[in-house]
């Protein structure tokens, strides 16, 4: 029934309707304007974007004094975290039978490389990779341990009580990404370019996210109201899996754990949403 009324809502927007006022209740209209604004989402992320790129690795990076290894560092935990992005995408689809669902299935073919001019987004990160002097068996490696994190994730017991959680953090940190990547992709990629001498193909991919990921941002925005409403997740409910997902700076976590071990930084969670 939820992937018929899914699919029912696709049908209805793709084919010019407004969104389908019948499958909204009185209910849902009233947990909306209960609902966590965009204001307070984007808030949510601002501080771990900007204390990343404050951070002194960051820093180091865009200003040319990495060591050779160092970037060839940051490239695969870069590499690791986004390879299987399609994947994680296709599983948050799964969790959206509603009006919103159409732009992660958009996003989704976007990664694939099945709508536009761009490639398969993880062809990019193999042109990363191997313009960074990665060889044929390290980019397999690095392939791997991207599936082997997913492996783990599937094996083991869910970190949170219910599915729905889970999905709601997957979500969280998925548009947490999109939203630090529409900001700094840009001169990331410039800097690899520029300092480290990566070719313009090498560093498509930091390009492509600098461009598209500012769309991709502002719709996460959508997909994450929608998603709030869509299981009547209240704030109190919201915060307690916020802070969960992000016990630290999951962008320094994810690019940076080397220095991150050395040097804790700010956690995310003790940053409060806006108005609260």
């Amino acid at each position: 029934m939820a992937l018929a009324r899914g699919l029912i809502y696709e049908a209805a927007v793709d084919a010019g309707w407004d969104e389908p006022l019948s499958m909204h209740s009185q209910t849902d209209k009233q947990w909306e304007a209960l609902m966590i604004t965009a204001c307070e989402i984007q808030e949510m992320y601002r501080p771990a974007a900007v204390d990343f790129w404050r951070y002194p690795a960051t820093q180091h990076l865009v200003r040319g004094g990495l060591s050779e290894q160092e970037v060839r560092t940051f490239i695969a935990n870069v590499f690791r975290t986004h390879f299987t992005s399609p994947h994680i995408l296709a599983f948050l689809y799964s969790s959206m039978p509603s009006h919103t669902s159409g732009l992660l299935r958009n996003n989704l073919l976007e990664e694939l490389g099945l709508t536009g001019d761009g490639p398969a987004h993880p062809l990019l990160l193999l042109d990363l990779a191997e313009g960074a002097g990665f060889t044929k068996a390290e980019l397999f490696q690095l392939m791997g341990e991207s599936h082997d994190h997913i492996r783990r994730v599937c094996s083991g017991p869910l970190p949170f009580p219910t599915l729905q959680a889970f999905y709601l953090s997957v979500l969280l940190e998925t548009e947490a990404f999109e939203f630090l990547l529409s900001r700094y992709a840009g001169p990331l990629g410039a800097a690899l370019h520029t300092r480290y001498g990566l070719t313009r193909q090498a560093v498509c991919w930091f390009d492509l996210h600098a461009e598209a990921d500012i769309r991709h941002a502002e719709e996460g925005l959508q997909v994450l109201a929608d998603f709030l409403a869509f299981y009547r997740i209240g704030p109190d409910e919201f915060e307690k899996t916020r802070r969960a997902t992000f016990q630290a700076n999951v962008f320094l976590q994810r690019d940076f754990p080397e220095a991150l071990s050395a040097t804790p930084t700010p956690k995310l969670a003790e940053t409060p949403l806006c108005g609260s």
